[in-house]
């Protein structure tokens, strides 16, 4: 039989509903899928941490990803990433052992009191390793009997565990609530998802809901599981839209036209495991990063979407970007919104600037990944660790430089996988520009771009094997900090419409050099301090208003001293700009001083907002609930740790190396403290290891702490920063201050000699990058306006003397355009609203920030007065009134001493007995007073929210109209595949950003709206596959065979984010070996790529159809030993052996037939393209072609792929349904 075989099978009439009853096999389906994404998640684990991968879906529970979890001594790195990953990627094991940990600790709290031992506080806010493998394993179990029972023909009602069922119930009911916030439901709209619905009167227990619709255990028989329960536990594994896309399908998750059906789905599809994708190689072309800026500005930022009013936010939800022209989209699927989760601009702006070349010998910081140069095994503590010394490789140049193909040799022998565990090697990474969110370093110098050195040599004698040679160390020439980028795209922009003025590299060059030339005329004494006699530094109203005349004096004078050098005293550093003034130096002792109380302060807060926390009762998935991540609190203890601790030195005062605790021992602290349980009675020993107990430089107050008696990482946290404020408190009463090295203060003052060298060091390895000043690109763009912008202009700056970029850029870009509408629509912030949500615009918000400026000025300063009147209140209100005999006495006792600074004692309900009057009104009192100030901190911070959060938006809204400044610049510049038909291009002056909209209108001036000329493409790679339908690797990585290019000539910009989410479909890849290239190379048309797989999820339901059939019928008609057949050595059914048994009983052996049917099969049950290597289903070189110049969107046939899975199918179809008639004796 072959892919041409004439005869047809009947037409399989899939049903629109499917069940668990009669259609289990659909359910096979997806839990097929759902093992295999397992496999991915587990496998993608157990290589982060040093595995071997399991080769296939039945290996799970050996995965070293979940054997880790139960070892009975595991690496502590390794179970810290571990750990990491699974809250990150697998939510719901968190909120299936959450119930499990607080009714356990519930239990050994009445233990404890029974046998009156101390308590143990509640610690359940964060994952329990051995808790995650009893969970897993259970999970794992359930998923293979699920799968194996629905894929499989069987007579017997799938059962499940009432272990099982509760678990579940835990992620269902923690789902509601995270619907419901997410969505601002009403309780109404929840009530069928609600399995309890109060609190009956007579039992005190949860009352059932008689319209629940889904509970997870059958009706009439808790033993078995319902359809509802089969689909949310196949919904744990599936990513949202396949999962949203396996329930419309089911009865009861059609409809999603209303909040309660949306919410039954989300509810269904939230908190599920996030399924490893396949790294795409970057695309750094032009015409991406073109069409990733459009569609950025199209997307409302995160920080404004909550604050708009609901049927606004609803313009930014949508199943799509908006339906093509040539789809028929249904609607289906999970909802998109059209928000941005992070502030881009930084990285638009470099790549912009990289795209146009605007900087022609200036280049930014490009990440290459971390260098693991010298590994060695060593143990620490009893623990045996592989020791990595490393070094993060930072090169400089376009990101497209650094592409895979343009490494150079040396390189490229470092990336991949090592036979030996101990060779070098550099973690792949997808290069990217560095920053660390503040700072960005440049370089400047070269037209090309520059590897980092990654030479060693082997070291004798030493524990390690190797170092790395660090006299070529690529070092920056300057640091820009982050916030400037927008000052610097204004200016860069701005100078090249006109193009007049110094470009962006030579203002930076001649800043430096004219600063090295000031600090060598102070160094060499031909510029001196503007005054020698000592002048306080004023405070800083007095800076404000500049009313210290003498200061005033000196300032002009150091201004007119630094203007000869182009400068301005912002450019230079504060110590040197003291000096010139001849202002004192402060007083050290004080600093030191006001150091410690910082320091208290601040572990007094931490400790106070743990037991805060430790108090709420709130429950997972409501707004309050607040996950403690045992990994930040290791983390933070660590670090508080290595300051804490004296660093020991030599007879020369030098620091003597290795004193302290080294990166490994860093590493072991953490994970040890993260999983204090597990690890408590090593703890001691490896604080003696990593010398912070016992030795010559011991931790101040770690030794006091005793570990034995603190049962988790929470206790620990809380007793070690108490330690910390008794040691503080010590340090203030003995005011040793030039003892205490933490507070890192230099008793003596800097020497400006010493300073100005380090700032003119050049060259070398203690070569020192040159920060560039903040404010200093505003500046420049200030001057440059001054010299060639408008009258208008000229005479804003005049009116304006205290501008900022973002005020400069509004009033440049608002003389021709705005912004999109959504920055002027209102907003609501709850400072301003009551009980009913209020919707300000922008006067309206002026207005009552004015009315509100009152009140929070007169809160601050009445709060420290509140709060130690509070305090005094708890110590002395019981016995002021104890003497009061009644309770009218008492009330006008509190209102009198009270009401004048606390109101709300007034509203108090005096709910007293009067056998404990006196202790009932205290409590009630101090609960008022207590709440006011909790209340008023909660308004001060609603104030503090409100105003930053505006700053915020305004930043945003200036960043935008750079950004659409930069995309009409590479319209114009026409560079690589950016551009537009000639008519567009003619219109081009005529596109407004105050024109996009996220609403789908049809606008000519909306450049979203538009079309590139070429089309839009992009270049994918695609590689070889192995048996088990994973990429086949060697020691370099995955077998490339070849490039693809996916092209669109008739997509708007708007929809290019479809084109991207095509691109994650793990399903191309197959697809590519079926297209025979073109003088090398072959074209895919992405509608017609889309509209094949939209027949793909058609066939695949029709083919595993047949497949059930197949299977019934052939176990119908076996008896008992052929049966037994059916199995493999662990007792689980194989589709393969079903087929081998037909093959080897009805017919001759057809091997290819055979391995075709098995194959197909596999991939549609993994939801994989079928790989059959056989030309009869491949496309020629005209085919395609053909194929590509016939599409015409929303012509006929606009909805035809390329035929390819209709021909797979049919050829599948056919084969089990000969394989059926053979049983049945048709044939």
């Amino acid at each position: 039989m072959n892919a041409n075989t004439p005869t047809l099978a009947p037409e399989l009439k899939a049903p629109r509903i499917y069940n668990q009853q009669d259609t289990p096999w659909y359910f096979g389906a997806h839990l097929n899928q759902a093992r295999h994404n397992l496999f991915l998640a587990l496998n993608e684990l157990t290589i982060k941490i040093g595995g071997n991968p399991i080769e296939n879906d039945d290996q799970l529970q050996s995965a070293k990803a979940l054997t880790i979890l139960n070892a009975a001594s595991p690496n502590p790195n390794e179970l810290a990433k571990a750990m990491e990953y699974y809250d990150k990627n697998f939510p719901f094991l968190f909120y299936m052992q959450y119930r499990y940990e607080t009714d356990q600790e519930r239990d050994e709290r009445i233990f404890s009191r029974q046998k009156n031992r101390r308590s143990a506080p509640v610690q359940h806010a964060y994952g329990s390793a051995a808790r995650y493998f009893e969970i897993l394993n259970t999970l794992i179990v359930y998923l293979n009997k699920a799968r194996n029972h629905c894929n499989h023909y069987t007579y017997s009602p799938l059962t499940i565990k009432k272990d099982l069922v509760y678990l579940l119930n835990d992620v269902f009911d923690v789902n509601v609530r995270l619907i419901k916030s997410r969505f601002n439901l009403e309780e109404a709209q929840l009530d069928h998802l609600k399995r309890y619905n109060g609190i009956d009167r007579k039992t005190k227990k949860p009352k059932s809901n008689y319209r629940f619709w889904y509970s997870f255990t059958a009706t009439g028989n808790t033993e078995n599981i319902s359809e509802a329960g089969l689909a949310f536990f196949t919904c744990l594994f599936l990513p949202k839209g396949e999962a949203y896309l396996f329930l419309k399908k089911l009865s009861g998750f059609k409809r999603a036209e209303t909040p309660e059906y949306k919410a039954t789905l989300e509810v269904f599809t939230s908190n599920m495991l996030r399924v490893p994708r396949e790294r795409l190689e970057s695309d750094n072309s032009p015409q991406a990063v073109f069409l990733d800026m459009c569609n950025e500005l199209a997307r409302c930022p995160a920080e404004l979407f909550e604050l708009l009013e609901e049927e606004k936010q609803e313009l930014f939800i949508t199943n799509r970007l908006e339906d093509e022209d040539n789809t028929d989209s249904s609607g289906d699927g999970p909802e998109t919104k059209m928000i941005r989760k992070s502030d881009r601009f930084l990285y638009f702006a470099q790549r912009y600037l990289d795209i146009t070349k605007g900087l022609p010998q200036m280049r930014f910081g490009v990440d290459l990944g971390m260098y693991f140069y010298s590994i060695y095994p060593k143990t620490l503590a009893g623990v045996d660790e592989m020791r990595q010394l490393t070094k993060h490789l930072i090169g400089y140049g376009r990101l497209e430089d650094f592409d895979t193909d343009k490494r150079p040799a040396a390189f490229a022998a470092l990336y991949g996988q090592k036979e030996d565990p101990f060779a070098p090697y550099i973690r792949e990474t997808t290069p990217h520009y560095h920053t660390d969110g503040k700072n960005i370093p440049i370089y400047i110098g070269s037209s090309s771009c520059e590897w980092p050195e990654i030479g060693t040599t082997d070291v004798k004698g030493k524990s390690y094997p190797r170092k790395l040679n660090k006299n070529n160390t690529l070092l920056p020439y300057a640091i820009l900090s982050a916030k400037e980028m927008p000052a610097l795209m204004l200016y860069h922009l701005l100078r090249k419409e006109k193009n007049k003025g110094d470009d962006v590299q030579k203002v930076i060059v001649t800043h430096i050099n004219n600063v090295r030339r000031f600090f060598k005329a102070v160094l060499n004494g031909s510029e001196r301090p503007v005054d020698q006699s000592p002048l306080p530094k004023p405070d800083g109203d007095a800076l404000k208003q500049r009313s210290d005349k003498e200061y005033c004096r000196r300032y002009e004078l150091l201004l007119q001293q630094l203007d000869r050098y182009a400068l301005h005293p912002s450019y230079i550093p504060e110590k040197l700009a003291n000096y010139l003034l001849g202002i004192a130096p402060s007083d050290w002792k004080e600093k030191a001083e006001r150091r410690l109380n910082e320091m208290k302060a601040t572990a007094a807060d931490l400790v106070e907002r743990m037991e805060l926390r430790e108090k709420d009762d709130i429950k997972p998935g409501k707004p309050g609930f607040r996950k403690v991540k045992v990994g930040k609190l290791a983390q933070l203890i660590v670090e508080d740790m290595m300051l804490m601790q004296p660093v020991l030195k030599d007879e020369n005062d030098q620091p003597v190396p290795d004193s302290k605790a080294n990166g490994l021992a860093y590493r072991l602290l953490q994970s040890h403290l993260a999983f204090y349980g597990v690890h408590r009675d090593n703890i001691t020993e490896l604080f003696s290891s990593c010398k912070l107990t016992g030795g010559t430089n011991p931790h101040p107050f770690l030794h006091r702490i005793n570990v034995n008696e603190l049962s988790g990482i929470i206790e620990f946290y809380k007793a070690y920063f108490n330690e910390k404020i008794d040691y503080l408190n010590t340090c203030l009463k003995n005011k040793r201050y030039d003892e205490y090295h933490f507070l890192k203060i230099n008793a003596q003052p800097d020497d400006i000699a010493d300073l100005l060298k380090t700032y003119l060091q050049t060259e070398g390895p203690s070569h020192s990058p040159f920060n560039l000043p903040r404010g200093f690109f505003h500046r420049a763009t200030v001057n440059w306006l001054m010299l060639h912008g408008t009258e208008s202009n000229k005479k804003f700056l005049a009116d304006h003397p205290d501008t900022n970029t973002v005020h400069l850029t509004k009033h440049l870009f608002e003389q021709q355009d705005t912004a999109q509408a959504f920055y002027h629509w209102k907003r609501h912030y709850h400072l301003f609203s009551g009980d009913v949500p209020l919707y300000l615009n922008l006067e309206e918000r002026k207005q009552e920030t004015e009315r509100t400026m009152k009140i929070v000025n007169r809160l601050r300063e009445e709060l420290d007065d509140m709060e130690d009147l509070a305090a005094e209140a708890q110590d002395t209100f019981y016995h002021e009134i104890k003497r009061l005999r009644s309770l009218d006495d008492i009330i006008r006792h509190t209102e009198r001493k009270y009401g004048a600074s606390f109101p709300a004692v007034y509203e108090i309900e005096w709910r007293v007995s009067d056998y404990y009057m006196h202790k009932d009104a205290t409590r009630l009192v101090t609960a008022a007073i207590e709440g006011q100030i909790k209340d008023n901190k909660h308004y001060l911070n609603s104030y503090k929210f409100f105003i930053e959060n505006e700053k915020y938006l305004r930043l945003i809204e200036a960043q935008d109209m750079l950004l659409f400044m930069a995309v009409k610049d590479l319209l114009k510049e026409k560079i690589g595949d950016i551009s537009l038909t000639e008519t567009q291009d003619k219109e081009s002056g005529t596109f407004l950003l105050s024109n996009i909209s996220p609403q789908n209108v049809e606008n000519n001036k909306n450049l979203l709206n538009q079309r590139p000329a070429g089309g839009i493409h992009i270049n994918l790679d695609f590689f070889e596959i192995n048996e088990n339908g994973s990429f086949r690797k060697s020691e370099n990585g995955k077998v490339k065979v070849g490039t693809a290019t996916i092209i669109d000539k008739h997509l708007k910009i708007k929809n290019a984010g479809n084109f991207r989410k095509l691109l994650k479909d793990r399903r191309i890849n197959n697809i590519c070996f079926y297209f025979k290239p073109d003088a090398g190379h072959f074209t895919i048309n992405r509608m017609v790529l889309e509209n094949e797989f939209r027949a793909y999820d058609k066939q695949r339901l029709k083919v595993l159809e047949v497949v059930a059939a197949f299977e019934e019928k052939l176990y119908l008609n076996s008896n008992k030993e052929e049966k037994a057949t059916f199995l493999n050595n662990k007792g689980v059914a194989e589709h393969k052996l079903y087929l081998k048994h037909y093959f080897g009983k009805f017919t001759d052996d057809n091997e290819n037939l055979q391995r075709n049917l098995l194959a197909i099969r596999n991939a549609f049950a993994h939801n994989q393209f079928p790989l059959i290597h056989d030309d009869t289903f491949a496309l020629s070189a005209n085919e395609w072609r053909m194929i590509h110049e016939q599409y015409q969107p929303s012509a006929q046939g606009s909805h035809q792929g390329y035929g390819i899975i209709e021909k797979i199918s049919l050829y599948g179809i056919n084969g089990y349904q000969s394989l059926i008639d053979k049983i049945s004796g048709h044939v």
